[in-house]
């Protein structure tokens, strides 16, 4: 099994990244290989529908992408919606998402933002067609410090995500 993991936030303080990087944690004590994006080490053009296709960096996604069998986004919320370097990588690599198995890790300011990920979900359950796992993590500012989730109750979360990717990925995979 490819997983892959996608901490699109760009800020270098993020927490949606501190999300990521425990659920990394988690595939590992699993026994599981995972391969981890961070969006902040690529310099990705903004998707123009034309050019921005043919980046270096948006081909070399597009092929991480394509080759994992679940993947695990982790995003920060602004305004109500995932910022916006999550929907540009969706704009530029959404042919690769196909069929894959996704979850949802965000991270938000406030407890009303917690279905914030849905038009993103939306997309990829519509346009490539995707397997959405039902339950995806939330967290509040105050759950999560800058190095560590504080949260048990997150923890256990990520860990039951991490958990259920695996476990939809080999299912879907033995059939």
């Amino acid at each position: 099994m490819n997983y892959l993991i996608i901490s699109s936030s760009l800020n270098k303080q993020s927490r949606s990244r501190v999300l990521a990087r425990y659920a990394r944690s988690i595939f590992s004590q699993s026994g599981k290989k995972v391969a981890f994006i961070d969006l902040q080490d690529y310099d990705l053009p903004f998707c123009d529908g034309g050019p921005s296709f043919d980046h270096p960096q948006v081909r070399e996604l597009q092929r991480q992408i394509q080759s994992a069998d679940a993947i695990l986004v982790a995003a920060p919320v602004y305004n109500y919606g995932l910022n916006a370097a999550s929907k540009n990588l969706l704009d530029l690599t959404v042919s690769s998402w196909e069929e894959k198995i996704i979850g949802l890790m965000l991270s938000g300011g406030g407890r009303n933002s917690y279905m914030a990920g849905m038009g993103f979900l939306n997309s990829l359950m519509f346009n490539a067609r995707c397997l959405i796992i039902p339950r995806f993590v939330y967290a509040l500012e105050e759950e999560i410090g800058e190095t560590e989730i504080r949260s048990f109750e997150i923890k256990q979360r990520v860990s039951e995500l991490v958990q259920t990717a695996i476990r939809f990925a080999e299912r879907l995979k033995s059939d």
